[in-house]
């Protein structure tokens, strides 16, 4: 009897052991415009089928999903892209990064040394990326431009910014590369205007997306304002 036990035992180990490792080895990713998507469930395939969690992709894709329990619906609307206005502050094509030692050896600056895509919320903000990068002097695109008061501020490096949308809840900044140089324009609408979800804290979260002009996300960057 022991004996029928331990094989008995053995076998569902066994069992179990390759189920485990063809489970790890057929796992199904899930990309969305050039990035990959992590949904709490993943995809599987069923009876020779793909099938994916439709929230995640629709709301990778901006779409909204709306479930109607009483008549077992899913609605699932696409949501279009609306343009945003903005303006140009200052440009540069051929302004490097500068390398400075203290920006090294500080986490906090160094992490902001090392990225190319910010959004600022006010002059103290602005201040730091600029110093941060070395940028001494902005080279304005018009000594009458300035900043509108509650704008937001989206400052790019090496790439030029060709247009600005809102889909969803999100604010889509669309980038087109250079070997050099900076972009640095004001979103007309005021932050009270762009769309946004509360944190449930009294505050709202902003979210930022910057991708190429195919549509691949290259960062996206989430504010939390008051």
């Amino acid at each position: 009897m022991k004996k029928s036990l331990m094989l008995f035992i053995s076998v569902i180990l066994m069992v179990s052991f390759f189920t485990i490792i063809a489970f790890a080895n057929s796992t199904i990713k899930l990309i969305v415009n050039g990035s990959e998507i992590k949904p709490d469930v993943p995809p599987q395939i069923i009876n020779g089928r793909t099938m994916v969690p439709i929230k995640w992709v629709a709301d990778a894709l901006g779409a909204k999903v709306e479930w109607d329990g009483n008549n077992r619906i899913v609605k699932l609307t696409s949501i279009l892209e609306k343009p945003l206005l903005f303006t140009r502050i200052a440009f540069s094509k051929d302004w490097q990064k500068a390398t400075k030692s203290p920006y090294q050896e500080l986490p906090e600056l160094r992490d902001l040394y090392n990225q190319n895509f910010y959004v600022i919320t006010g002059n103290s903000e602005g201040s730091k990326v600029f110093d941060t990068l070395g940028v001494d002097k902005l080279e304005r695109v018009s000594s009458n431009i300035t900043v509108p008061e509650g704008s937001i501020g989206i400052f790019t490096v090496y790439s030029s910014i060709i247009g600005i949308t809102v889909k969803g809840q999100n604010i889509i900044i669309y980038v087109q590369p250079q070997d050099a140089g900076y972009d640095f324009v004001a979103i007309d609408p005021v932050v009270a205007d762009l769309p946004y979800k509360e944190s449930g804290y009294s505050e709202k979260i902003f979210t930022f997306i910057f991708t190429d002009t195919k549509g691949k996300e290259l960062t996206r960057i989430v504010k939390m304002c008051p």
